[in-house]
C-alpha cells in the first residue's frame, strides 16, 4: 500500500513539472528566447533583481536574483525557503491547467541568489517580515518578469491580537487584504486577498510537532 500511495505522489508532482516545462517552453517561443528581466524595491530602497533564463529543450529555467540587494538591519529579509516559496506560488498561477500546487512545480527551476543578500541573510540576520513583506515583493518581480500582470500593493498588511494570560492566552494573527494589478485584458481590484496574503492558517499538527 505504502509503495503504491508513493507512485500516486510522484505522479502529482511529475505533472506539476511537466506542467511548469510546457509553460516555460511556450514562454521561450513567445519572447524568441529573449531572457526576462524584472527589478522592484523594497520601501527603504533595497532592490530586488531577478533575470529568468529559459531553456527551450528541457523546459528548465535559471531564476537569478544577482543585484539583489544587501541584507537588512531591519526584519525583512527572506530565507531562501520564502524566495523558493514566491517562486512556486508564482509558476502554478502562470500555469493554465488544474494541478495541485507541490514540491513538482518548482523541479525545472535552479535558483541563484547572493549570499548575504536580502534573499539569502546571513544566520545571524532578523527574518521575521520576510515571511510577510519581502514575499510579496518576490511575486510581484517574478509576475513583472513574465509580463503577467502589474504588482499587487507589495505588501501583507497584518493585524495581530490576544492576550497574555501565561495558562490560557491566546493569539490571532490576520492578514488584511490590498489589491491585485491589473492584466492584459482585465483590470484591477481592490480589497482583495492576494498571492502572500491569500494563505489559510498552519495545520495544527504542523505547530504540535
Amino acid at each position: 500500500m505504502q509503495k503504491y500511495l508513493h507512485l500516486l505522489v510522484e505522479e502529482i508532482q511529475s505533472a506539476a513539472e511537466h506542467a511548469v516545462r510546457d509553460m516555460l517552453k511556450t514562454i521561450h517561443t513567445t519572447t524568441h528566447g529573449a531572457p526576462l528581466h524584472a527589478t522592484d524595491y523594497m520601501d527603504d530602497g533595497t532592490r530586488i533583481q531577478l533575470k529568468v533564463t529559459i531553456d527551450p529543450s528541457s523546459g528548465g529555467a535559471v531564476f537569478d536574483f544577482t543585484g539583489t540587494g544587501p541584507e537588512a538591519f531591519g526584519n525583512w529579509n527572506a530565507p531562501i525557503a520564502i524566495t523558493n516559496s514566491a517562486i512556486i506560488f508564482s509558476l502554478r498561477c502562470l500555469v493554465n491547467t488544474d494541478i495541485p500546487l507541490n514540491q513538482g512545480a518548482i523541479r525545472p527551476i535552479t535558483t541563484i541568489i547572493p549570499p548575504n543578500s536580502l534573499l539569502h541573510p546571513s544566520p545571524e540576520a532578523a527574518v521575521c517580515a520576510g515571511n510577510v513583506l519581502t514575499s510579496q515583493r518576490i511575486v510581484d518581480v517574478v509576475f513583472r518578469a513574465f509580463g503577467a500582470c502589474a504588482a499587487s500593493q507589495g505588501c501583507m498588511n497584518n493585524l495581530t491580537f490576544g492576550t497574555d494570560d501565561a495558562e490560557n492566552g491566546w493569539g490571532y494573527y490576520e492578514t488584511i487584504c490590498g489589491g491585485s494589478g491589473a492584466g492584459p485584458s482585465w483590470r484591477g481590484t481592490g480589497g482583495v486577498h492576494t498571492n502572500m496574503t491569500n494563505t489559510r492558517i498552519t495545520d495544527p499538527e504542523i505547530l504540535e510537532r
